[in-house]
């Protein structure tokens, strides 16, 4: 994923042209630490927005709720029902981390 960052652009290296366009910045060049959070009691699609810009992450952090929640992720045939652990799990070499706040309940915890 990419984002499109005004007056910082550079052409592709080595594949100038008229048709290119320019280049995708990763968001995490420019960007802070970003927080999703909802406002309508769940179900708005956090858990889809966090999968998605957890690419562009080094660390996903859970830092509230608990075991009620749930997110789905489907990677290719798969489908994941995640309760605790956070959506980004499922991203190689990403750090995810469960923090203050979260009510750990240990069986669902282990069966994730």
């Amino acid at each position: 994923m990419g984002a499109w960052v005004p007056n910082t652009m550079t052409p592709w290296p080595g594949l100038e042209g008229p048709s290119l366009g320019p280049k995708p910045i990763p968001i995490h060049e420019f960007m802070s630490p970003l927080s999703v959070f909802g406002a309508q009691w769940g179900d708005e699609g956090k858990g889809k927005v966090i999968d998605r810009l957890a690419a562009d992450y080094d660390y996903i952090v859970r830092y509230q709720g608990g075991a009620n929640a749930g997110h789905t992720v489907v990677v290719g045939k798969e489908t994941y029902a995640l309760h605790l652990i956070p959506s980004g799990i499922l991203h190689k070499g990403k750090h995810n981390v469960i923090a203050n706040g979260v009510a750990i309940d240990p069986l669902t915890f282990l069966q994730e």
